[in-house]
């Protein structure tokens, strides 16, 4: 009867053990997200009292990505995105650190966008300079593109983008942002 008991017991641990290795072996752990971006905030006039300037997180450009950071890492970043579809993607893609943050959001792209023919999306903005938050209206959006000729494209999980927008808007200040440029990576799908 011992050893009827031992034997149960015995089985009943090594079907649990099996149960923890068999679920920690199936679900791998997803990638870090990371991303970086640069923006170029532009006064226009009277309607936005703001100085132009540029900030960046990271450092990436139409043409290189020399530093992407990476969710939680040494520069304290929060990174947040995921870029799903298979010919046509949807985008959305938050960086911040430092007091710097910016978010995007592109409901509709594919690797054919161009400076002529852009996909539409929108984009938050905010540094110590803006004095808040900017963003594009809905009535103006931004245009998204990718500059032919660099590594700049749209792929489940990761994007690298151009932007410019016409118009952000805080309160009742309106400036605008001149080509800038954005990449996430190990996004969500």
């Amino acid at each position: 009867m011992i050893m009827r008991l031992a034997r149960l017991a015995l089985a009943v641990v090594s079907t649990a053990l099996l149960a923890v290795f068999a679920a920690a072996c199936s679900d791998p752990v997803p990638p870090t997200p990371q991303g970086a971006w640069s923006i170029n905030f532009v006064s226009t006039g009277a309607d936005c009292p703001v100085m132009g300037h540029m900030a960046q997180i990271g450092s990436v450009t139409s043409s290189s990505k020399s530093t992407v950071l990476v969710d939680g890492g040494a520069e304290k970043a929060k990174v947040t995105c995921v870029v799903s579809g298979t010919s046509t993607f949807s985008v959305t893609g938050n960086a911040s650190a430092n007091g710097l943050n910016a978010q995007i959001s592109i409901p509709s792209i594919d690797s054919n966008a161009t400076a002529m023919a852009p996909a539409h999306g929108s984009v938050s903005f905010a540094t110590g300079s803006t004095g808040g938050s900017f963003s594009s209206p809905s009535a103006t959006p931004c245009d998204f593109y990718f500059v032919p000729g660099t590594g700049e494209g749209v792929a489940s999980g990761r994007v690298w983008v151009a932007f410019v927008c016409p118009s952000v808007v805080q309160q009742m200040r309106d400036c605008s942002l001149s080509e800038s440029f954005a990449i996430f990576e190990n996004c969500g799908e």
